[in-house]
């Protein structure tokens, strides 16, 4: 029997360009007329760094989140993010400054599923995501998410409460929460567990000074009938104690030792077992998936009181309009990461989840199509990384600014065939090229421009745009590839060369047992570093 699910129009096409809120333009997809066929790869453009970023940058992406994303694929990052946490539009039909959150609904669901398969890929294989959504769209987008994380991945629905007062005007229902969808990539993941509380521990005390500290009297039957385990005991006052229903918790011998070293104890008057349960040996709380304490998780009115203080000359009307509070944020990060992983968010709204991230020393990416990312997210995270006002303490390091590029492909004007952009020039050029056929740039060197892997023994060249490549040409790159092969002559490093022109019996062929010849942009269904 087929699986249950979620049909709508054009499910199966990947949306290109998604009209305005009252626009009467039609939704545009890839593969129409005039648009590029998809997967639509661009090269994520430097503009600026900030701080001392290291080899592998934290980012701040401006640019369509849909080929960022598909960017952060080509550049080798894939299963790389422990924990996604995205806040998209709701689609409540609501204006917002930064934000067009109204979408026709078949529309919201197309860009969701586009968005959320990329996110699968990204994912480290014990990763998790998370989604915050209102009760409008929460439902579709569970279904939505089951069909590609698969149901038996759904982790949690978290209520969080959103508002610390209710709305008396409200004329059904006052909305005070959201929902929060959780998926692991895998079965099996785990979140972190929480510190103890001290309401936690109120039910232990220490009434008979015993040296391993406080405890309290633990569960000492079997929660299944078992008849192995039903068996009586005598207590040293000569009481004869029976077994509950189902039995003792443990076999006799184990109860015998539990005795022994004192966990397993007889009341005072010799008719009851009691099993001492330390608090020196319990492990931190798992997290319950109702978040109502407002002092732990935060709610709205307080992430605008901190949109204040990030901008505090700036009108109210211009500070960002849907922020999450940083508590929560940080909750969900204690949950899913340690310190050093790695976390995304691919609609940053002002930059809390990687402002978050930043404080707890985690690695992070997030991408945000607006002008906000540089009004809002940009100054921002150079506060985090500076501790400056509001923030206390310094972040150090250094993050990367980065936007989208133009596609590299594109079709020529004139004769409506594939075309290399001429934008991409010189370094640009070789980068961008490495970048759409899984190599990693190699920009120090002059003849092998890409590797693919840190280790790895193969290598591309990227030849001058225009540039005929013949037998003559590759002479250099061989003694470059041969220099490099090992003592034995085994594990010899290979290359590929990516050429607009090449001459006869070159392209499509080899230029010798150690290099092959790829004519671009056809070429780039084919990718020399990992697979397509």
């Amino acid at each position: 029997m087929p699986g249950i699910e979620l049909n709508w129009p054009n499910k199966d096409r990947v949306l290109y360009e998604i009209p305005q809120r009252g626009s009467q333009h039609k939704p545009r997809y890839y593969g129409d007329e005039g648009t590029p066929p998809w997967p639509d790869h661009r090269p994520l453009l430097p503009v600026s760094p900030h701080g001392e970023p290291d080899a592998d940058p934290n980012r701040l992406i401006q640019g369509d989140n849909l080929v960022g994303l598909q960017a952060l694929l080509d550049e080798g990052m894939g299963g790389k993010f422990q924990c996604i946490c995205i806040d998209p539009p709701y689609n409540t039909g609501s204006a917002f400054t930064h934000y067009d959150d109204g979408y026709e609904h078949t529309i919201w669901l197309g860009m969701m599923r586009d968005r959320v398969k990329m996110l699968y890929k990204l994912l480290a294989e014990n990763g998790s995501l998370w989604i915050f959504i209102d009760d409008n769209l929460a439902h579709y987008l569970k279904v939505l998410c089951d069909e590609v994380f698969g149901r038996t991945n759904f982790a949690a629905n978290v209520v969080w409460r959103s508002a610390d007062s209710s709305n008396n005007d409200a004329k059904q229902f006052s909305v005070d929460h959201n929902a929060l969808l959780v998926y692991a990539k895998n079965e099996g993941w785990l979140t972190q567990r929480l510190a103890r509380t001290e309401e936690a521990n109120a039910h232990y005390s220490n009434p008979d000074n015993d040296a391993k500290g406080d405890w309290f009297p633990g569960n000492v039957s079997s929660p299944h009938p078992r008849k192995n385990l039903q068996y009586n005991i005598t207590s040293p006052t000569g009481h004869v104690i029976n077994h509950p229903p189902n039995g003792w918790r443990w076999s006799r011998e184990l109860v015998d030792e539990k005795i022994d070293t004192g966990e397993i104890v007889f009341s005072d008057d010799g008719k009851r077992l009691i099993r001492k349960t330390y608090l020196a040996n319990q492990k931190g709380l798992p997290p319950s998936t109702l978040w109502d304490n407002i002092e732990e998780t935060g709610h709205n009115r307080q992430a605008k009181y901190e949109q204040k203080k990030l901008f505090p000359g700036v009108p109210t009307a211009e500070l960002f309009g849907t922020p999450k509070p940083e508590r929560v944020i940080k909750r969900i990060l204690e949950l899913a990461t340690h310190p050093g992983d790695w976390v995304l968010d691919s609609f940053a709204g002002s930059g809390t989840t990687a402002a978050v991230a930043y404080q707890m020393g985690r690695k992070w990416v997030t991408l945000e199509q607006g002008d906000h990312a540089r009004t809002h997210c940009l100054p921002r995270l150079d506060k985090v990384r500076q501790g400056t006002a509001p923030y206390k303490h310094a972040a150090g390091g250094g993050f990367v600014f980065q936007q989208v590029g133009p596609p590299l492909v594109e079709p020529d004007p004139d004769f409506g065939v594939p075309r290399l952009n001429p934008v991409y020039v010189n370094g640009q050029y070789q980068k961008a090229v490495c970048q759409l056929t899984g190599f990693t740039h190699q920009p120090k060197e002059a003849i092998l421009h890409g590797r693919a892997g840190a280790d790895g023994g193969r290598y591309c060249h990227v030849a001058e745009r225009g540039l005929l490549v013949t037998p003559e040409y590759l002479v250099s790159l061989r003694e470059t590839l041969a220099a490099l092969t090992p003592a034995g002559g085994q594990d010899a490093p290979t290359c590929v060369v990516y050429a607009t022109r090449a001459a006869g019996g070159l392209e499509g062929g080899s230029g010798g047992d150690s290099v092959e010849v790829v004519r671009i942009p056809a070429g780039f269904a084919k990718k020399g570093g990992r697979d397509a």
